[in-house]
């Protein structure tokens, strides 16, 4: 593993906001405890009714306490039916805690280096790798264009260890290897990740009906930058009457600093915030996972710069992949300071209230067009990637027979590798 010594000047920059934001995630986390436990919220919905027993996905606005101040929040808690194993008549319990013991193994060793998968991808061959290895063709076939990847893309880069404090660098060999969470704590005080978003944008329809009305759609950057804590992963026995365990892991987001994204409210500007997902193991040796994710709440979307000479970089960079920054970076000093210079536009936060006051209101009656609609949707859309993600998941969770045997994980499981170059081609190579 590097070294501290081995930190540039844009890694202290990266990592000179973790402590003061962490805290600032784990105090929303408390306030989110509390809120949930007594529905203390200022307001709550249901996004996804659970008509079936499968799960449900309820949302909610609130204020919460910040360091000195009290910010407008808003999230989701969702609830997955994962798994409930067949077990012959009075082998109930005894199955329960069998199920319980692979869950915490599942959850917390393997879960974060999965949380990806792979479309149009063919079975393996056996040996090969297991259901969801390296595609096989037989000689002579023609092979299909290169998989996509869905779901999230976990890489490991920086760390710091409880004993002594020293911060350091994972290779880029041990990346995808998200270390077994029951070491953060004991061994690690956190760990960064880059979290690559795969197959994924935020697109919100501006009305009652999708086909009449205008889309408003946001080109997310394509990665979170999150840290793994003890504060917020799930290890526990009997957590609660009819539980048997709880397990899964926890995040705490960063916002970078000096992000000049058109994009206000992308992944790398969301804070504070934190997110779960907490395997549950019930009694009867059911699985179900619930997912809470909290956040602050919008106050922009996007920031289009107003001065013409900022917005002129920001387009040249988006063209020719940071070449507008990198010339902007041999100017003087005074130069940069008014190519840089101004404020920042929202087209569809500013639009929302004008737009209810030009139809008297009409538009937020018949269309939906609200500023509450607006987060309501975002809700709804990051919920229903969770699902996704989720779901896939129960490929790999059914694949292993033993979780708890190490000679029955296959080498992508162990590895964190999907496929052979796809994921690193179209993922974060950085650290």
């Amino acid at each position: 593993m590097g070294g501290a010594s081995e930190l540039n000047d844009d890694d202290r920059s990266y990592l000179s906001v973790l402590d003061l934001q962490v805290a600032q995630d784990l105090q929303l986390y408390a306030w989110w405890r509390q809120a949930d436990a007594t529905r203390s919220y200022t307001e709550y919905f249901p996004l996804v009714a659970d008509e079936h027993g499968l799960g449900g996905v309820n949302g909610f606005f609130g204020e919460a306490p910040i360091g000195s101040q009290t910010i407008p929040v808003m999230g989701v808690v969702q609830e997955i039916f994962y798994d409930r194993p067949r077990v012959p008549p009075g082998q109930e319990r005894q199955a329960a805690e069998w199920i319980r013991r692979q869950v915490q193994e599942f959850a917390l060793g393997y879960y974060m280096r999965i949380e990806k998968s792979v479309a149009a991808l063919n079975y393996a061959e056996p040996g090969q790798g297991g259901l969801l290895g390296p595609p096989v063709f037989s000689s002579g076939e023609r092979q299909p264009a290169a998989p996509s990847l869905s779901g999230f893309g976990n890489f490991q880069t920086f760390y710091k260890l409880r004993d002594g404090g020293r911060i350091g660098q994972f290779p880029p060999s041990q990346q995808k290897a998200i270390v077994d969470l029951r070491e953060i704590g004991p061994v690690y005080d956190w760990i960064l990740l880059k979290m690559k978003i795969y197959d994924f944008d935020w697109t919100w329809n501006l009305g009652s009906s999708g086909s009449q009305w205008p889309t408003v759609g946001v080109p997310l950057g394509q990665t979170l930058h999150l840290v793994l804590v003890p504060e917020l992963i799930s290890n526990e026995e009997s957590p609660a009457p009819g539980i048997l365990g709880r397990y899964g892991p926890g995040v705490a987001f960063l916002k970078l600093p000096e992000d000049d994204s058109f994009v206000a409210y992308g992944p790398d500007q969301i804070q504070p915030s934190f997110e779960q997902a907490r395997f549950e193991v019930h009694a009867d040796g059911q699985v179900r996972v619930r997912i809470p994710w909290v956040t602050n709440q919008p106050s922009k979307i996007f920031n289009i710069p107003l001065n013409p000479l900022k917005l002129g970089l920001a387009l040249t960079d988006r063209v020719t992949n940071g070449l507008g920054s990198r010339l902007l970076g041999a100017l003087p000093a005074p130069l940069r300071g008014i190519v840089q210079a101004g404020p920042g536009f929202d087209p569809v936060m500013t639009s929302i209230p004008v737009t209810n006051l030009l139809t008297g209101g009409w538009a937020k009656k018949e269309l939906c067009i609200s500023s509450s609609q607006l987060k309501k949707e975002m809700l709804f859309l990051h919920s229903a990637q969770n699902y996704r993600t989720v779901l896939d998941s129960l490929l790999a969770w059914n694949e292993v027979r033993d979780w708890l045997d190490p000679a029955q994980i296959p080498p992508w499981i162990k590895t964190g590798s999907l496929t052979t170059g796809e994921e690193d081609r179209d993922g974060d190579r950085s650290s």
